[in-house]
């Protein structure tokens, strides 16, 4: 996954932290109650977090620590679109 992100690190940063959450989803080829368990959610919980989005900020980062934990994606890239020098 990390080569797809790196080739595009540049339109990575325009995305939503949401839209970055849906990309690590469908990379992994998964439907939302699939992911929305993997990371400790419903799909009901999972759907309303994607409606409230960034208004959550907390709920976010929880989110994104949760996917790091399971896909190892770094959670700073989730919640910044930022990708570290050593990824």
């Amino acid at each position: 996954m990390w080569k797809v992100i790196e080739e595009f690190r540049d339109k990575f940063k325009t995305l939503s932290i949401m839209e970055r959450i849906e990309f690590v989803r469908l990379v992994e080829r998964l439907n939302q109650v699939q992911f929305a368990a993997s990371i400790g959610y419903t799909q009901s919980g999972y759907s309303t977090l994607k409606k409230r989005g960034i208004k959550h900020r907390n709920q976010m980062k929880t989110v994104a620590l949760a996917i790091e934990a399971v896909y190892d994606v770094d959670h700073n890239w989730i919640l910044t679109g930022k990708l570290n020098d050593k990824q």
